[in-house]
């Protein structure tokens, strides 16, 4: 068994494809699609939260949309930086991690904070729509109410509540119920 977390769960639904020794996978805070796809419906997002206007919308998306064609342009580059991580870095990170999770013959564990604010739980939302329309069985996903990208939630008073060792057990208790041996 496995798990990877934010960009860690991309690394485990490629492991998914390429390792026949993993029984299980959980899979979480991750999204469904390329990571540029998200940063663009996290600026969405913003706009439609009244946190930018429009324009602004559209010029950072198409800021964006230019940064990734460079980024494509010099796929190995080590040398050349965005978000500081080197093009190559983002090149490896913008295979969609739902082609490699429709790949795998196991159980899979997906986890979501609905106020996940690095990877937008709407995007997640794609792995489990891919799931039924290509008719793969093998899915738990569960998107955890006010949790947000590390299974915290932010009290009142402003503190915040961990909730990881909640989503491990959930997971354990999972994969109990799901062993392949």
């Amino acid at each position: 068994m496995i798990i990877g977390h934010s960009e860690g769960s991309d690394v485990v639904a490629k492991l998914g494809v390429i390792n026949n020794n993993i029984t299980n996978i959980g899979y979480w805070s991750g999204s469904g699609n390329t990571q540029f796809y998200d940063f663009t419906l996290l600026i969405r997002k913003d706009v439609i939260e009244g946190k930018l206007t429009e324009e602004e919308g559209i010029q950072k998306i198409d800021s964006i949309l230019k940064q990734f064609k460079e980024i494509k342009q010099k796929p190995e580059s080590t040398t050349d930086f965005w978000e500081d991580n080197s093009y190559r870095r983002w090149n490896y990170f913008s295979e969609p991690p739902i082609d490699n999770l429709l790949k795998i013959e196991i159980p899979i564990f997906v986890a979501i904070g609905s106020k996940d604010q690095a990877v937008p739980v709407e995007s997640a939302y794609l792995i489990p729509i891919e799931f039924i329309r290509q008719k793969k069985e093998k899915l738990t996903f569960k998107v955890y109410p006010a949790l947000d990208h590390g299974f915290e939630r932010e009290l009142e008073n402003g503190e915040f509540e961990d909730h990881w060792n909640d989503v491990f057990q959930d997971f354990l208790n999972w994969v109990n119920s799901n062993s392949t041996e």
